[in-house]
């Protein structure tokens, strides 16, 4: 029961586009969900939210986080249950896990 070989099956640029096309859908969907769930651990883990209008000064920041003895969030060591406060990249959006902390950096910097 031998087969007689098959002929060679190609792949037209139109099919090649579309799958392309398809792939780029799927991943750009994944990464909105993985965002998404990420978003909502951030949101539970600090829900005290401050948005500064301006860009701080980082270092006075980082002095005012260490006189409080304040723990930042770390992705790479994921500290969330040890951490008080997480920031986003461009410093103006803080999460903090109390209250009483967001209020104080409100009056501080905000």
């Amino acid at each position: 029961m031998h087969q007689p070989p098959q002929k060679p099956q190609y792949i037209t640029p139109e099919e090649i586009a579309a799958r392309r096309a398809a792939q780029k859908l799927r991943r750009r969907a994944n990464r909105r969900q993985i965002k998404a769930q990420t978003m909502a651990e951030v949101r539970q883990a600090w829900p005290y939210k401050v948005t500064l209008s301006a860009e701080p000064d980082r270092f006075e920041v980082r002095k005012w986080m260490i006189e409080q003895r304040m723990r930042a969030y770390d992705p790479e060591l994921d500290n969330r249950e040890r951490s008080d406060v997480s920031w986003n990249s461009n410093w103006r959006e803080f999460r903090f896990a109390k209250e009483e902390h967001a209020m104080i950096f409100n009056l501080c910097f905000g």
